[in-house]
């Protein structure tokens, strides 16, 4: 299993970084065998572009790939929302 796929496995399990709770993940997730950042990028994949995650789970896609669409998706949403808005 990649470090992208055991990022994602956990976000699905703690799909919100609360702090104070899972302080096992908030000291840090070298005991996963992957940094933070995975696991922030893996949420991210989650909420912006959650069929890409079972992609990544399966390894037809990796974390990268899929947090960069899912980065795309969001600054989209985000200029939508203030264009309508104005």
């Amino acid at each position: 299993m990649t470090k992208g796929q055991r990022a994602m496995a956990v976000a699905k399990i703690y799909p919100d970084p609360k702090r104070g709770a899972h302080s096992e993940l908030n000291k840090s997730t070298g005991g996963l065998g992957f940094d933070k950042a995975y696991l922030s990028h893996a949420r991210i994949v989650l909420v912006h572009a959650p069929d890409l995650a079972a992609n990544v789970l399966t390894g037809a896609a990796s974390l990268d790939e899929a947090y960069k669409t899912a980065r795309g998706v969001k600054r989209g949403a985000g200029f939508r929302r203030s264009w309508r808005s104005t």
